[in-house]
């Protein structure tokens, strides 16, 4: 590779990158994404070469905010994995532009099949082709023809660049490099956009280890360690599919779920009415949907995790909202089938009547406790004890997977503080619906959820699996029981 000769080598990667980039190297997991919908009050940009200098000269100034876009992993596939930075970035390489077939606004409250497709394509692609040549993430800008009005923005990410909080931390630097290049382009001459920059010579930020202790008792690494050689076989639990190393199972799908802002208010108020959260809330709903698709007699548990960001036990000065890293961690949470629940599908069985307030303040209180633990015996820190990656994730295979479901929420979309736009020069552009979805990983929940709240106040729900570990058609049936739970649930 003779690009890497000229690349400069940055601080080696921590035990969490590792993870990542092990999991990248071996395939068994490709990247995650944090999707926005852009809009303008008005047309300003008549042309389409003004349109791509607009989104070229945003992205620029995004990568000089943030030193871990011009970043890439090399040698995923050894012990050694190390970050360079790209010398410079061919930004017709990293931003695609694309038309969609179907018009659509903004206000239309319709299922968005082809962003859906759109995404599912883009879960299956790693960063492996051109190694050196191009960074890993790229930009997906998906226009309606002739309207440069509104497009929407795909930004899809190595987790070991950053994660899903670090997505959302994109779109509000690109929200607000968009409303700077939008007032420099109106006062200046037309002229074509820069295309390739130079990344500046900025340290990366440090990883999670390197900025918290992630202290460890000696009981925990015990249980830890004893869970490890001994795993608890828990009758009645389902998982999907055993992990496999079988290509044909490794495919990624993807559906998602849109709630309208008055759903989304409407759980959110029965959360807080019952004194638990909305994270509480759809996990308990997932369980009850995913049961009621099961055969009750054959499993009677399921086990759900989710992640915890760890952004509020880091240095202020150093980790904000707005910092782009890997810096989370984990919780596991059993469900128990509740009495009468058959399992014979949700036609004629009203799943908001097994539904328990109990059991989602109980997860709120998992919760509580991970984030009480202050970065002390959280499980991501057992992962400066594996020695080799490959092997750990190699040794999976053939082996049942720990959960069955995840559930990961970014909460709600907030808009940038630091450098706000000068009131006198509102922006012209706003962002309204905001999606977050990842790749299925092959060794880990056989349905994994993501979650977020856009601007515009409406809850949107990634759900991915892969093809081959579960039934599509299954999974269509548990998302239309989940979608009619929550609305329920919302007018309760």
């Amino acid at each position: 590779m003779a690009a890497q000769h000229s690349m400069k080598k940055l601080r080696l990667v921590g035990p969490l990158e590792k993870h990542a980039t092990a999991r990248h190297a071996l395939g068994f997991y490709n990247n995650l994404g944090v999707t926005g919908v852009y809009s303008a009050s008005a047309d300003s940009l008549t042309s389409q070469s003004q349109f791509r200098r607009l989104i070229y000269d945003a992205v620029a100034q995004v990568i000089a905010m943030h030193p871990s876009l011009s970043a890439v992993p090399l040698d995923e596939d050894t012990k050694s994995p190390y970050f360079v930075r790209l010398p410079s970035i061919d930004l017709t390489r990293a931003v695609t532009f694309l038309t969609r077939k179907k018009p659509w606004t903004s206000e239309s409250q319709e299922h968005d099949a082809e962003l859906d497709e759109l995404l599912e394509r883009q879960h299956n692609l790693n960063f492996k082709e051109s190694l050196g040549e191009i960074p890993f993430w790229r930009l997906l800008i998906i226009e309606s023809k002739d309207d440069h009005s509104c497009f929407v923005a795909a930004f899809i990410v190595h987790h070991a660049l950053g994660d899903g909080a670090s997505a959302l931390a994109f779109h509000r630097s690109f929200l607000s490099a968009l409303s700077t290049v939008s007032h420099t382009m109106a006062t200046s001459e037309e002229s074509e956009a820069v295309t390739r920059i130079v990344p500046p010579d900025v340290p990366l930020l440090p990883n999670l280890e390197a900025l918290h202790p992630l202290k460890l008792t000696i009981p925990f690494i015990a249980r830890a360690l004893w869970g490890q050689w001994f795993p608890a076989k828990s009758r009645g639990l389902w998982a999907g599919r055993a992990v496999s190393d079988d290509p044909s199972v490794r495919t990624t799908r993807m559906s998602t779920l849109r709630f309208s802002r008055s759903i989304t208010n409407g759980l959110l108020a029965a959360s807080r009415a019952h004194s638990t959260t909305l994270t509480a809330t759809i996990e308990v709903a997932i369980a009850l949907a995913l049961f009621a698709h099961l055969d009750a007699n054959e499993y009677s548990t399921l086990r759900g995790n989710g992640t915890v960001g760890l952004r509020r036990l880091l240095p202020p000065d150093v980790i904000d909202d707005d910092s782009m890293g890997t810096f989370v961690s984990r919780y596991v949470q059993d469900h128990h089938r509740p009495t009468g629940l058959t399992g014979k599908g949700a036609k004629n069985e009203n799943l908001i009547d097994y539904f328990s307030w109990d059991e989602s303040r109980s997860v709120k209180a998992t919760i509580a406790s991970e984030l009480a633990k202050n970065g002390t015996n959280v499980e991501i820190a057992l992962l400066r004890w594996v020695s080799d990656f490959h092997q750990f994730f190699n040794g999976c295979i053939g082996q049942a997977r720990e959960t069955g479901f995840e559930v990961s929420n970014l909460g709600i979309m907030k808009l940038q503080q630091k450098g706000a736009d000068n009131q006198s020069h509102p922006s012209p552009w706003t962002l309204g619906r905001v999606v977050f979805s990842q790749s299925a990983g092959v060794t880990g929940a056989a349905v994994q959820t993501s979650l977020v709240t856009g601007i515009d106040g409406e809850l949107n729900i990634a759900v991915t699996w892969l093809e081959g570990i579960v039934d599509g058609q299954w999974i269509a049936d548990v998302l239309r029981s989940l979608e009619r739970l929550l609305q329920d649930l919302a007018k309760s």
